[in-house]
């Protein structure tokens, strides 16, 4: 059935609850999971702020980037953890791109995974709306685990 699943991780509970349910999947399958963390460029997050006009008055880049980073590696250990936990074999990528929708899809495709699991929602990088997108874009499964 499934042997390489995408989980998509956006730090929100959610979605770690979603990468959990995703693990315990590939589990019972068999499979490996491939997680993928998707961060945007500062110019992106604050497209809309001060920041672009003035750099630096609202968040600075470096500041910004070197927390984007560091978010997106603790992100990865914590759910790598758990796979390892669960004897699931796992990798992690981080993508920093300014459409998570694409960067989801890419690696997918990248990793050669056949079916994507997470959540309808999220609170931090990833909105209702990707997840929206991403099932229409998609050209192998997208599993939306919706906590109970």
């Amino acid at each position: 059935m499934f042997t390489n699943i995408l989980l998509a991780v956006d730090g929100s509970e959610a979605s770690l609850e979603a990468a959990r349910q995703g693990i315990a999947l590939a589990k019972v399958l068999n499979a490996r999971v491939t997680m993928v963390v998707v961060t945007v460029p500062w110019a992106t997050y604050f497209a809309r702020e001060l920041a672009v006009v003035v750099p630096d008055v609202v968040f600075p880049e470096a500041d910004y980037e070197q927390r984007r980073h560091s978010r997106a590696v603790r992100l990865l250990s914590e759910v790598e953890t758990h796979a390892y936990r669960a004897d699931v074999a796992v990798k992690g990528v981080h993508r920093c791109h300014r459409d998570p929708t694409q960067a989801i899809l890419d690696v997918a495709e990248h990793e050669g995974c056949d079916a994507i699991v997470m959540a309808p929602h999220g609170e931090r990088m990833l909105v209702a709306s990707e997840t929206m997108r991403l099932i229409a874009q998609a050209n192998i499964p997208v599993l939306v685990h919706r906590q109970s």
